[in-house]
């Protein structure tokens, strides 16, 4: 295999912990300890694969692999060259190699490679990288490489002896780590953990339940991030639900307090001080219900508020003539009479851009018709802003012991006009004092309860069939 592959032994030397590999300071890495040093079933080592790279699930890996490096664990990260991961300072190791052939990444399979911290990946992509994706690939080289990289990196990961690999998203075989990735690492051995961000895709498409319940049965462990993702998940794979494990999505790191960028923002965005900024953040897909904030910005009380629309629309919306990435959230606004009040900020944006948003709001509105689970949830907590969100997909769980917050009684432009009203008033009369004890959603206790869960279930591994994992 190691011939067939074209790597030497130095690029498929198995993992040992960052300080090591720091000291060393060589590709080949010094094995891990003897029997004798520690537990057969202690779990010392883990490949987190995103194949998706973006910037969501990039920075979720990323805290993901700290908490586990936090936790003694050797958590190496396998994503594409466009990840944020990539520029962020961390313990882990990092191997942007997804997307192409290994054998001719032997630079960056090294582990001197993988730990440096590089310049920041574009937040969007250059003329000549889309021009590449762009780029027609015949029939026969796509099948090819559909059946190359899986069986390549299935392979990597086995030399490697990790423990357990730990996938991020489903992906279809297209993508080059989908169901063929899976089979591979069941025929190897290789223990899979997944994590659930989504039972079920927000946009639909053919085949997304089979897709899924693929990456569900090859998992021998489910990570949920809620008691609704769980009981959703028994709802539509039923089969699959006692694999679950409940592993919270916790607060950022990545994203630096830059207090005093707040004026700054607010002149910026021509807010004067004294009017408060309530904001919708993300991806602007139709299940965000962006639409109905700006129905509700009419109907509020108070005519001083503004909303901050930053993100980028996808779903159902179209790009304006011009290249505006928020032509149909203008739009509405417009139709809406609200526009005057509105401030749109196309995305994506950089840690520091996302910092200095976070500052400049007072309230985060996260009104969603279906959800299971939010990463702008965290980030508004992270920075101890004002919530207001819907009840729906567990929110309501991580806003139980967060004091600033409004759940909504509706989705509806009525109810998400008071539900904003209300945090307005709760501001004035209650301006934000010491920030909520968050220590419970610090990354190292996270991935502290998953490494148990995943211990306890290491005993009956088999390679024959997805084992069954620690009952939700």
């Amino acid at each position: 295999m190691q011939q067939r592959i074209g790597v030497t032994s130095a690029e498929w030397a198995p993992p040992t912990p960052p300080t090591a590999a720091c000291a060393a300071g060589t590709s080949r890495l010094p094995r891990r300890g003897t029997a004798s040093e520690v537990r057969e079933d202690e779990i010392r080592s883990i490949a987190l694969v995103d194949a998706l790279g973006d910037h969501g699930h990039g920075t979720y890996t990323h805290e993901l692999a700290e908490g586990l490096a936090a936790n003694g664990v050797v958590a190496d990260v396998f994503t594409t060259e466009l990840s944020p991961a990539v520029s962020f300072a961390r313990r882990h190791r990092v191997f942007p190699v997804l997307g192409s052939v290994l054998f001719k990444q032997r630079a960056r399979l090294r582990s001197e490679s993988a730990l440096a911290v590089r310049a920041a990946p574009p937040l969007l992509p250059t003329a000549a990288a889309a021009a590449s994706r762009e780029r027609p690939r015949t029939m026969v080289k796509a099948r090819l490489r559909e059946r190359w990289l899986p069986l390549e990196l299935a392979a990597l990961l086995k030399r490697r002896q990790y423990d357990l690999v730990w996938t991020q998203w489903p992906m279809p075989d297209s993508g080059g780590y989908g169901p063929r990735f899976l089979g591979w690492c069941r025929r190897l051995g290789i223990p899979l953990v997944h994590t659930v961000h989504n039972v079920l895709p927000h946009e639909r498409f053919r085949g997304d339940v089979g897709l899924y319940h693929c990456y569900y049965a090859h998992a021998q462990t489910l990570v949920v991030h809620s008691h609704c993702a769980a009981a959703e998940l028994r709802r539509h794979f039923p089969e699959h639900a006692h694999k679950a494990v409940l592993a919270r999505f916790g607060t950022y790191t990545v994203y630096p307090r830059v207090a005093c960028s707040r004026v700054r923002v607010r002149e910026e965005l021509g807010v004067p001080d004294g009017r408060p900024i309530a904001m919708v953040f993300g991806n602007i897909r139709p299940y965000k219900n962006v639409e109905g904030v700006l129905g509700a910005l009419g109907r509020l009380e108070t005519q001083d508020a503004v909303l901050v629309v930053a993100g980028t629309e996808r779903g159902d919306s179209e790009t304006g003539p011009s290249g505006d990435l928020l032509a149909r959230t203008r739009t509405v606004a417009a139709r809406l009479g609200v526009l005057g009040r509105v401030r749109l900020l196309p995305g994506p944006f950089s840690p520091e851009r996302t910092s200095e948003l976070f500052e400049a709001a007072d309230v985060v509105i996260l009104p969603y018709a279906e959800s299971w689970g939010s990463g702008v949830l965290l980030l508004a907590m992270t920075f101890g802003k004002h919530i207001v969100a819907s009840q729906t997909g567990g929110m309501d769980e991580y806003l139980a012991g967060y004091p600033p917050h409004t759940l909504l009684t509706a989705t509806t432009p009525e109810a998400i006009a008071a539900g904003i009203g209300q945090a307005l008033r709760a501001l004035r009369e209650r301006p934000p004092n010491a920030p909520p004890d968050l220590s419970e959603l610090q990354w190292p206790a996270i991935a502290r309860s998953v490494l148990e869960a995943c211990t306890a279930e290491a005993a009956p591994r088999t390679n024959t069939a997805p084992s069954t994992a620690v009952a939700y």
